[in-house]
């Protein structure tokens, strides 16, 4: 997977500050797209995919890409569902893959089990 839209200098990995992010460029991810594609083309990996994606930056990489992403994996449960990705991704022909599809427990934000009806439906 294309982890993130966004570049970031080398310096930046894996404790990334401010001061590393080169931001989201679309002929960079093109290339680093190209370069994935390659890797399906010489049978080194099946499938390839994003993550962290959002239907305008996929749409940007659709219009120089030659193989569409088998995947997008971002974050999506019951308080963020994400329904014109899902729409998007059922259209092209692309998996949605849920990150955190049970809310964030470790950062204690989004726990669906603490959820009144959550735990009614349970």
């Amino acid at each position: 997977l294309v982890h993130s839209p966004f570049s970031s200098t080398k310096d930046g990995f894996p404790k990334l500050k401010k001061e590393h992010l080169v931001g989201y460029d679309p002929q960079l991810l093109a290339g680093t797209w190209k370069a994935m594609e390659s890797l399906v083309y010489k049978d080194l990996v099946k499938a390839i995919g994003l993550s962290n994606f959002t239907i305008t930056k996929t749409e940007k990489l659709l219009e120089t890409a030659k193989i569409v992403p088998a995947v997008i994996q971002v974050e999506c449960h019951l308080y963020f569902q994400q329904p014109k990705l899902r729409e998007y991704c059922k259209q092209k022909g692309i998996v949605l893959e849920a990150y955190a599809p049970l809310g964030s427990p470790g950062k204690k934000i989004n726990v669906l089990f603490d959820d009144p009806l959550v735990k009614e439906l349970a």
